[in-house]
């Protein structure tokens, strides 16, 4: 009966947003450079596109490409040059992303609310990624199948995808740099970036966003037991129920006196742009507000946290200044704080399952295994340290909270 109520709660999510559980079928089709470009310019105010620049990303449901271009004198409304990266390659090339979405995992409604949230950070000075508009003044640009793939003989899909050209954040992804540069300096900063991120966005409302029920939102992660029969391993399984009922005990009873708001919903390393300066690494942008939601504050920490973790050689002693920074920026109550243990094995075991399963889905996917085996890995680690142990290496991080406010 649990696992019925679990797959009735998947499919009416999915008919809200993207779905964890939907089938690789629903993602956008792959472009060749050419089709990139060709679309890059029928859709927004470019010259030129060097198809040779044109690079894939790796991504879970949407498709998403770099290029350089060559943008015209007038870019849409309220964009010019000088809001947009310039490459080191010419004086009028500029570096983007084109992102493709499809509206079977997010509606209009929603892409367009992750614009607004990239939007409202930008205002309120803190970088990141965000849109710029299309010849017709758009920020989203919707299309067919068969326009993505420039084949004006094929029958016309119902298909639809959200098509938008992203500013590029220049720099690396924070999983991507050497992890002797992972310095407890960078993770307090980084901590601290995203606790702004998170204030910043206390004042941001949208409907879309509001309204939007995600598989991926902590607040349904009891329903992951209905994927639990793709993970062959019997201790995992074991080890996943028992996160799952410890979240159900723990963490839902309270759930709706948690703080909620807008939060990313997706804070690891791959999001995370960091730039070097004098041989050290600090945060300087974030990307990627696919999985943007309405819901508790606490999540977010537990999420940046548990990522952070599964990137790491020691994963519990250096989550505490990723958490120190966090605390400075965004202050938590008791209440949040006491739920934090059970959120972040929440999200590993959340990312260890998901991936599994989707990865049986699309065996051709590597992306979709670079989570699953290290967090695996560190709920081993988190599970063999006794709690009070974890809590006592946190409760430092919670002390300077406690004297930065006082």
């Amino acid at each position: 009966m649990a696992c019925r109520r679990s797959l009735l709660l998947i499919r009416r999510l999915s008919r809200h947003s993207r779905t964890i559980v939907s089938s690789p079928e629903a993602r956008p089709p792959d472009l060749s450079g050419q089709a990139v470009a060709t679309l890059v310019k029928d859709l927004f105010p470019f010259n030129a596109v060097e198809e040779s620049s044109v690079k894939q990303f790796p991504s879970y449901d949407d498709r998403n490409f770099y290029f350089r271009g060559s943008v015209a004198d007038v870019f849409g409304h309220n964009n010019s040059r000088k809001q947009i990266t310039r490459g080191k390659f010419g004086t009028k090339d500029v570096e983007c992303v084109l992102k493709i979405t499809s509206t079977a995992y997010a509606p209009y409604e929603v892409i367009n609310g992750s614009n607004s949230i990239m939007n409202h950070l930008r205002g309120k000075g803190i970088r990141c990624s965000y849109p710029l508009t299309s010849r017709r003044g758009r920020q989203i640009e919707l299309c067919s199948e068969s326009q993505l793939l420039l084949d004006k003989n094929s029958v016309e899909s119902e298909r639809e995808f959200g098509v938008r050209v992203l500013a590029f954040l220049p720099g690396e992804l924070m999983d991507e740099i050497d992890r002797r540069y992972i310095t407890p300096g960078l993770l307090y900063g980084t901590g601290k970036y995203i606790g702004n991120l998170d204030a910043a966005l206390q004042d941001l409302h949208d409907p879309a966003i509001s309204g939007r029920e995600s598989c991926w939102d902590l607040k349904h992660f009891p329903s992951l037991r209905s994927l639990l029969p793709s993970v062959k391993d019997l201790k995992k399984r074991s080890m996943s129920e028992m996160v799952i009922q410890h979240f159900q005990e723990n963490v839902s009873p309270k759930m709706s006196s948690l703080r909620q708001g807008i939060i990313h919903g997706d804070m690891n390393g791959l999001n995370i742009v960091v730039a070097k300066q004098n041989g050290t690494y600090r945060t300087s942008g974030i990307i990627d507000f696919g999985d943007s939601v309405h819901s508790c504050y606490v999540f977010e920490l537990a999420i940046m946290l548990a990522y952070a973790m599964v990137q790491n050689a020691n994963p519990l002693q250096l989550s505490c200044p990723m958490l120190s920074g966090y605390l400075q920026a965004f202050p938590m109550s008791e209440e949040e704080l006491d739920c934090l243990y059970y959120c972040v094995l929440a999200r590993l075991c959340q990312s260890a399952v998901v991936g599994e399963h989707k990865f049986k889905q699309e065996p051709w996917n590597t992306y979709l295994l670079t989570t699953p085996a290290k967090a695996w890995q560190v709920m081993g680690v988190i599970f063999a340290t006794p709690r009070n142990e974890i809590e006592k290496l946190w409760a430092r991080a919670r002390q300077m909270q406690s004297e930065s406010v006082h």
